[in-house]
């Protein structure tokens, strides 16, 4: 479960859509991981390998903000579709999933909740790969040199995350004439937002200074602190929101350790708050299945 979300003054053109229900109840002691082949055939039928989804790739710029040589350089980004349940000529909804940081297909195949109710909006399904993970690997598809020092790594940012997924999906919805269906962000974890560090671990120890020292001996780079808050508006962002969100929710169980950096109160009628106090980090967003507990289904 734990924070997902995506605020909408990131990427205007997107939409959150989600249910869930806040009443506690006995939960039991162990969630399925991932779909099984099996269940994934008797849910979606799709002429794939794994029956969910066909793999495609998008030419990505490398840079979006900067208008440098080395800017307009392009790499191949995986992107994972479903067109089984899409009314798309009735300008249907696009459910996307931001990706997070990892191969792609692991978190699709472990958010359930967007193919359980693809059928009922007559959804299309896209996951985005994010850049430097999985197949969408910039600099050649070479690991080893997207990741060899400060200069290739710069280009990994949420920042230049969010242009890829904006640009991505415009493209999409032009190419299948529908400019006009409205889109579903999805995302849990850090594809949903970021969290509190000090709610996570807060019996660790933490030096800035040894962390500064580290990123400059090992990435030859030093950390920006004051940057996040310069970038997103982190310093009040209750007061952000209200002021420039719009129908996004966030959906956090009190299980999850993420939940304290969470949004647990509503900020507006449009912006609300769903808080499961059995809930546990993902739960909501896999398949369902018959060991899911009463609150989960509702």
């Amino acid at each position: 479960m734990g924070t997902w979300s995506i605020s909408l003054w990131f990427l205007p053109l997107f939409s959150l859509l989600a249910s869930g229900n806040s009443s506690a109840h006995f939960i039991p002691i162990r969630f399925p991981t991932r779909i099984t082949q099996f269940q994934a055939e008797k849910k979606v039928s799709v002429s794939t390998p794994n029956g969910l989804y066909k793999e495609k790739f998008f030419t990505q710029v490398l840079d979006h903000f900067n208008f440098n040589p080395k800017s307009y350089q392009t790499f191949q980004q995986r992107y994972l579709i479903n067109d089984t349940f899409w009314g798309g000529e009735k300008n249907a909804p696009i459910f996307l999933y931001t990706g997070n940081e990892g191969e792609i297909e692991w978190f699709a195949q472990n958010t359930g909740f967007m193919f359980d109710n693809a059928p009922r909006f007559k959804a299309l399904l896209v996951f985005i790969e994010h850049r430097f993970y999985g197949k969408s690997m910039p600099f050649g598809g070479n690991k080893d040199v997207a990741y060899s020092n400060s200069s290739t790594l710069g280009y990994l940012s949420s920042t230049q995350a969010l242009a890829d997924y904006a640009t991505l999906i415009t493209d999409l919805k032009k190419n299948l004439s529908a400019t006009d269906s409205p889109v579903v962000v999805f995302g849990g974890s850090y594809g949903g937002r970021g969290s509190d560090e000090e709610s996570i671990f807060p019996a660790s120890e933490w030096d800035y200074n040894d962390r500064a020292t580290f990123c400059k001996s090992y990435f030859d780079i030093e950390p920006r602190p004051d940057w996040i808050p310069i970038e997103f508006g982190g310093h009040n962002i209750k007061r952000v929101l209200r002021r420039f969100g719009s129908n996004i929710i966030f959906f956090n169980g009190l299980r999850d350790p993420w939940s304290g950096g969470g949004v647990l109160s509503d900020i507006s009628k449009s912006i609300v708050a769903i808080v499961a106090e059995e809930g546990a980090h993902h739960v909501d967003l896999r398949f369902a299945t018959s060991e899911d507990p009463t609150w989960l289904k509702k």
